[in-house]
């Protein structure tokens, strides 16, 4: 669907009108944390990625952030992931 300022609210009433209270609160969420980048001198950033799977694409957002400041919070999103896919995970030897 092509977004325009035409459908754009019917687009998001239908989007999140389909949606229970813990999914609306999320959004809530990460819509409150994504306006606060756009604050004037805000000292918030974000990158975001879109991935596509009926297309296998992926897409890269940022807010509030320049390219190298997006690489930088990849890059500490990729430790933060790995670190907490890797905690309550058996030890290295176990696996030999």
């Amino acid at each position: 669907m092509e977004l325009n300022e035409n459908n754009y609210q019917e687009f998001v009433e239908k989007i999140v009108g389909g949606m229970d209270d813990d999914e609306r609160k999320h959004l809530q969420f990460i819509t409150t944390k994504l306006i606060a980048c756009y604050g004037k001198d805000s000292p918030f950033s974000a990158v975001i990625v879109f991935s596509d799977s009926s297309e296998g694409s992926i897409a890269l957002a940022s807010a509030n952030a320049n390219s190298m400041l997006a690489a930088e919070l990849l890059m500490v999103g990729n430790e933060y992931a790995q670190k907490n896919m890797m905690e309550g995970a058996p030890p290295k030897e176990m696996f030999n």
